[in-house]
């Protein structure tokens, strides 16, 4: 069995070098975590101050900055510190603190722990955009930044901003003199008016893109050429791959052979393009689009996530790695020639740039920014001026970080000036935790090779990489069938997919065997079932798929109720709450009792509308809505005929 218990001391007690614990689903990363802070605030970091003791406890706190990425999070963590601490002081064990405690005297112990509890308000559990905002308003001015700036949360002053920018920039191109005033018809002839770009501008500001990319052409002589050689490489490295295992007639892969004709195409006329001005460019990406229409880039995009049909997986799975590889190759270069236009992309960035640039400046001046502002802003200030770094640092000892699998390059920038620059001596204890097979931010910017890289920095500056591999949350049959799944498909991507790693089922109860109705682990697909045949008819549609799987899973539900099974013990998660009412009806007609966190009829029920309506009357005794809702309610059971000479007399008028 892997014993990770030498890897959770260390993540707990060790704090003269940085540390990147790697933990997997279930295995307690945030206990961990939580451990580490209590071990630090009760042991060594109370120990190595030498101010006085009624001064420890909040300078101890204050100096912990544990960083995550949500505010559920944020608040979590805090409660379970707090949690822990307020268990310490009474003496009672804390899960992943050994029973014998932090220090040799209990007494000891919980009366550090009491005095800490105390001041735990000192305790600073942030999101890490609350971390930055404090950064920049520490030092506005050096950050180039309002000294009153602004988070505009939910993006209305950035909006009207922005509206009001390009609105002005439409007035001044209906001059003749206009230097835009061709562009805009050009971007008119193509659909795209003020609110389009409106839209292009917000998508620009929330992607940070600055002013000066915009002057840049990637369509310039040597950019056209590059793209032309890309095409032309990738296609042929692919084709070297696969076409020799179609090189044989083979029944049904009509489309595979059509997409190999497309690749092909596309290979020679790269090779045969000896000049490319910008109508040569043009007729290659129509040519490319004309040669692999959408039903054949969905082949190629298949190919490239290693999905093959079934006429060709005899042929394509023995060599899956190398084809999906190839193929990703070949996607990542095909794709964007669907939407390339030259003539477009050039009319809209000389539109945009002047826009984005007074958006810029206007933003500044207001000190109105976004969430992304926050990131970027405060990890440029902390890089470029050590000064303020100092300051930032100087009252951190403890610095944690969740969730570091969903970072980023400016994430990562900003952990790196806080505790990998500077003199080692006055760095903060760093501590990172995560776990890159659970990465799922991408769509945000989260980059696992930014990631791979930071680690290999920790390591540089002498840190250690941990694992936790004991899994306190799933069965030994869960864990065996995710092995038996995700394993084979898992293979490390540098920079892009981990390795996959064993979870070790550490539950008392988790067992070898399952003995339970039914299998331990099953798959339902939702089917057009033909009985005449025996046999599927047609894969289900979204719709019927939501309508056979609820009418199969609550005549499932009562099986197992018959069978014994305590259905308070059974719980169902959805990808979704869109298909949730399909459902419930289901459960309603097989009379199955359900407790849903999240159902929007709850407040249809007549005791919830009956409660809703007294607190609306007590808080807003003008409602008269709230009011009737009252006098009908069972507190007071007034019948309809009853309410109208009430109304007729002003009775609402003398509730107030």
């Amino acid at each position: 069995m892997n014993d990770d218990s030498n890897d959770r001391h260390e993540a707990r007690t060790c704090f003269d070098k940085p540390l990147v614990v790697t933990a997997g689903a279930g295995t307690g990363k945030t206990t961990t975590l939580v451990a580490r802070v209590l071990t630090w605030c009760i042991g060594h970091g109370w120990d190595r101050l030498t101010i006085p003791e009624v001064d420890r406890p909040r300078r101890i706190l204050s100096g912990v900055v544990a960083i995550t990425f949500t505010d559920a999070a944020a608040a979590e963590m805090q409660e379970r510190i707090t949690d822990g601490l307020g268990r310490l002081a009474l003496g009672d064990s804390v899960y992943a603190i050994p029973n014998e405690g932090i220090l040799e005297n209990l007494g000891e112990q919980r009366r550090r722990a009491s005095a800490l509890l105390a001041e735990i308000d000192a305790l600073a559990v942030s999101t890490i955009h609350s971390f930055c905002t404090r950064v920049l308003r520490s030092d506005p001015f050096e950050a180039g930044l309002h000294p009153a700036f602004d988070v505009d949360a939910e993006g209305r002053k950035l909006e009207e901003l922005i509206r009001s920018v390009v609105e002005a920039h439409f007035v001044a191109a209906c001059l003749p003199s206009s230097d835009l005033r061709e562009d805009l018809f050009t971007l008119a002839d193509y659909g795209i008016g003020p609110s389009q770009l409106v839209d292009a501008v917000e998508k620009l500001v929330e992607g940070e893109c600055p002013p000066e990319v915009l002057l840049e052409d990637p369509f310039a002589a040597e950019g056209r050429a590059e793209l032309v050689d890309q095409l032309g490489q990738s296609c042929a490295a692919l084709l070297n791959v696969i076409a020799p295992l179609f090189s044989e007639p083979k029944p049904k892969a009509e489309k595979s052979r059509q997409c190999i004709a497309g690749l092909a195409t596309i290979r020679d006329a790269a090779a045969a393009l000896d000049s490319c001005d910008v109508s040569d460019f043009a007729e290659f990406l129509e040519l490319c689009r004309t040669v692999l229409p959408k039903k054949l880039r969905e082949r190629l995009q298949e190919w490239s996530e290693g999905e093959f049909l079934t006429t060709e997986s005899s042929l394509l799975s023995p060599h899956g790695s190398r084809i999906r590889s190839t193929a990703a190759a070949c996607w990542d270069a095909v794709a964007p020639t669907q939407a390339m236009d030259p003539v477009l992309f050039g009319a809209a960035k000389r539109v945009l740039a002047p826009m984005l640039r007074e958006v810029a400046e206007r933003r500044t001046q207001a000190g109105i920014l976004v969430f992304g502002d926050l990131l970027t802003g405060a990890a440029a200030l902390l890089e470029a001026n050590p000064e303020v770094r100092q300051r930032a640092t100087e009252d951190i000892d403890l610095l944690l970080v969740d969730e570091f699998q969903d970072t980023n390059p400016v994430q990562c920038s900003l952990v790196r000036s806080l505790a990998l620059s500077g003199p080692t001596d006055r760095r903060p204890s760093l501590f990172i935790v995560g776990d890159p097979k659970q990465a799922i931010y991408g769509w945000r910017g989260a980059d696992l090779a930014a990631y791979d890289g930071f680690v290999a920095e920790v390591k540089a500056a002498g840190g250690v990489e941990l694992f936790l591999s004991a899994n306190r949350r799933s069965r030994t049959v869960i864990l065996d069938e995710v092995k038996r799944v995700v394993e084979p498909i898992m293979e490390r991507e540098e920079g892009l997919q981990p390795a996959f790693k064993d979870l070790v089922p550490m539950r008392q109860d988790a067992g070898d065997s399952y003995s339970g109705p039914g299998h331990a682990v099953e798959y339902w697909a939702s089917t057009i079932w033909d009985a005449d045949a025996g046999a599927p008819a047609a894969k289900a549609k979204a719709a019927e798929s939501y309508l056979l799987e609820a009418e199969h899973l609550a005549a499932d539900l009562v099986r197992l109720s018959r069978e014994g099974q305590d259905l308070g013990r059974v719980g169902v998660l959805m990808r979704t709450g869109g298909s949730l009412d399909i459902y419930l009806q289901a459960f309603r007609r097989y009379g199955i009792p359900f407790l849903v966190e999240r159902d929007k009829n709850y407040f249809r029920r007549r005791e919830v509308a009956d409660a809703v309506a007294v607190i609306g009357a007590i808080v807003e005794p003008g409602d008269q809505v709230a009011l009737l809702g009252f006098l009908r309610s069972p507190w007071v059971g007034l019948p309809d005929p009853a309410l109208v000479p009430l109304w007729k007399r002003g009775f609402p008028g003398k509730v107030l």
